[in-house]
């Protein structure tokens, strides 16, 4: 049995800048993985993220770039300009780029390929959703969660069409 108090944070422990700084770390990691995962990167590979010395980023990679090598598996390289180096992304984090290269680790042509055709498949299916929820036979007989998983189901369709344009947009 516990006996103690649990222990209170005291102020002066807390530094805001540290903490601003380890969040932008934190989504820069999420934002990476989720990128890898989404291109089929395997997670064992390193993968380089440029970024440039002018950047506001580069006040917090540095100090932190060990936590992003270790969790996201990337190497920062840093850059002199702002240019989007030739086949690569760019994540937009807080309005901070990084670029991931992805030249070499990625077939880019196959990929744009693959991302097309789950465009198509998920707007195929877009399309059979919005017919059901246009059909007012089906909107006054089918029970009311029926119609609100069709509603989700078109709104999350759309989110995802939408996030596979954007990911294409960077692939070109």
């Amino acid at each position: 049995i516990m006996i103690q108090s649990w222990p209170h944070q005291k102020e002066e422990w807390v530094n805001p800048e540290v903490l601003e700084k380890m969040s932008f770390v934190i989504r820069a990691i999420g934002a990476i993985r989720n990128l890898r995962s989404e291109l089929r990167v395997p997670p064992h590979m390193e993968i380089s993220v440029y970024q440039s010395k002018n950047s506001d980023v580069s006040l917090v990679v540095p100090p932190y770039g060990p936590f992003l090598a270790k969790f996201a598996k990337v190497k920062v390289i840093m850059r002199e300009d702002d240019k989007k180096p030739s086949g690569s992304a760019t994540l937009l984090i807080d309005n901070r780029p990084l670029h991931i290269l992805l030249e070499g680790i990625v077939d880019l042509e196959k990929e744009k390929k693959r991302i097309t055709e789950e465009i198509d498949k998920r707007k195929i299916h877009q399309e059979k959703t919005r017919q059901w929820l246009s059909d007012k036979r089906f909107l006054s007989s089918a029970p009311e969660e029926v119609v609100d998983q069709f509603r989700e189901s078109l709104q999350e369709s759309e989110e995802g069409i939408r996030k596979l344009n954007e990911l294409l947009k960077e692939l070109r």
